[in-house]
């Protein structure tokens, strides 16, 4: 039997106390001090100046919500930001819900920021974190991102619209010739420029602790990448533009903040439906 994805529609504020809502604040809200996006210090050349934010904003944070809840709200919205082109950045969960379906289902209102119109949104999004089914250790379904009160409705995700290069078992680690072989074209590995760039992969990275200590992960950070590789099928995507293909593989070393290296792969898809990607996520373990 094929399980169904969950369909998100937005979040019903008139909802009655039978629905299942973990996490979810009180009616009495409790103001925070500002909250700012986080600072990226999983590279050493990251700044330690504090983003601008408009004045007076005060995060009003989900009671009960923790650093793995805000990790996967960043995962949705870096979905989002990849469908629309945006650049908008986590501020705040302001309210979680869970579902329990084949595992369970994260349905959340965000305040995002954005630095180019120093502007704030909030943001609904719903994650599924899915049963796994690819020999990959953690399954991560976006399947609705968008503005609050846009009136847009979540669909389900769709396994057919997955390109069939990237369906199957999770593939292994890199061979030591792969970067020079006959396979070469199909793999860039990234360099200073692009982690500063696609500030994003050090989410993966991020992701790729998460998959390995689950809430543990915030004992080790901040994480340091050390390397990535990315990996797609087609023969005709250039180099430059690997980092921008909706589906893809990516192999990602780095250490912790107590020095121990890790590594993971990171299967990204999607399924040609608004708003949806997937990862598939495995570590890997280091030889000694």
């Amino acid at each position: 039997m094929v399980l169904e994805t969950p369909v998100c529609s937005p979040i019903d504020k008139e909802s009655s106390d039978d629905d299942v809502q973990l996490n979810k604040p009180p009616k009495k809200k409790r103001k925070l001090d500002v909250v700012y996006p986080s600072i990226d210090k999983t590279s050493s050349s990251s700044s330690d100046v504090k983003p601008k934010v408009p004045p007076g904003h005060c995060g009003v944070k989900a009671i009960g919500s923790n650093r793995s809840d805000e990790l996967l709200a960043e995962v949705a919205l870096h979905s989002y930001n990849s469908h629309t082109g945006t650049n908008l950045q986590l501020l705040t969960v302001n309210q979680v819900m869970l579902q329990s379906v084949a595992h369970i289902n994260y349905h959340m209102i965000l305040d995002a920021f954005d630095p180019a119109n120093n502007s704030l949104s909030s943001i609904e999004i719903c994650l599924w974190d899915a049963a796994v089914k690819n020999n990959e250790k953690l399954r991560l379904v976006t399947t609705f991102c968008s503005l609050e009160g846009s009136g847009d409705k979540g669909s389900q995700w769709d396994p057919n619209g997955v390109d069939v290069l990237y369906t199957g078992v999770m593939p292994k680690w890199l061979d030591d010739g792969a970067l020079s072989g006959s396979e070469k074209l199909h793999y860039y590995e990234v360099n200073d420029s692009d982690l500063q760039e696609n500030k994003w992969l050090h989410l993966y990275a991020q992701v790729g602790a998460y998959s390995k200590w689950d809430l543990g992960m915030v004992k080790h950070f901040p994480l340091e990448i050390k390397k990535v590789v990315v990996q797609t099928m087609e023969d005709d995507i250039e180099s430059n533009l690997k980092l921008k293909s909706s589906n893809a593989i990516f192999y990602i070393t780095f250490t912790t903040s107590g020095g121990v290296e890790c590594a993971c792969i990171i299967r990204q898809t999607r399924d040609g439906r608004p708003q949806h990607m997937c990862l598939e996520i495995n570590n890997v373990e280091m030889d000694k």
